[in-house]
């Protein structure tokens, strides 16, 4: 059974369109989204109800089973499922077979053989990251990451710039 609202916007069609869905998909959010102002819901709320009821009969003729849950509190550790994390780590276990064994074994390796991999990889491709002096405008000195091979110098005293062009032509 469809809706009067809907029926009455969409005709004979009993699908909703395009431009219904995407509707239903902007006004929805605004009314059960728990925003700290609720000032837009209250307003569609009490000048637009058609359109308000137009939404929700495009959800229930979009996804019949769609319920629209309570707000809940969400935390870091809502997320980590704890209980079945120590329920598996307490469970008994039946001893593995040597092929199982081997497989475990195996597969640490190859672990073990990507991590080596991508630190080589790293150490000999990668950029060079330095730790390098920084002084600002009002000289207070923090520590900043230079990243290459050029060498570069912040805020130098012309007397150590002098020391280093001596020291390259020593070099020579």
């Amino acid at each position: 059974m469809m809706c009067p609202v809907l029926a009455g916007l969409i005709g004979s069609s009993s699908r909703p369109t395009m431009l219904d869905l995407s509707l239903a998909a902007h006004i929805l959010p605004l009314i059960h989204a728990p925003l700290p102002d609720t000032l837009i819901s209250s307003l569609l709320s009490s000048s637009y109800p058609t359109l308000i009821s137009h939404a929700r009969c495009v959800l229930g003729a979009a996804m019949p089973s769609a319920r629209v849950l309570p707000p809940e509190r969400y935390t870091l550790s809502a997320l980590l499922p704890y209980s079945s994390f120590r329920a598996w780590w307490n469970q008994p276990r039946r001893p593995k077979s040597e092929e199982e064994k081997r497989f475990d074994r195996m597969r640490w390796r190859w672990i073990g053989l990507a991590v080596v991999g991508s630190i080589g990889y790293w150490l000999i491709w990668g950029p060079e990251l330095r730790f390098v002096r920084v002084a600002d405008e009002n000289g207070d000195e923090g520590l900043a990451i230079a990243v290459g091979r050029d060498s570069v110098v912040f805020d130098v005293d012309e007397d150590e710039e002098e020391e280093e062009e001596g020291d390259g032509d020593a070099e020579l």
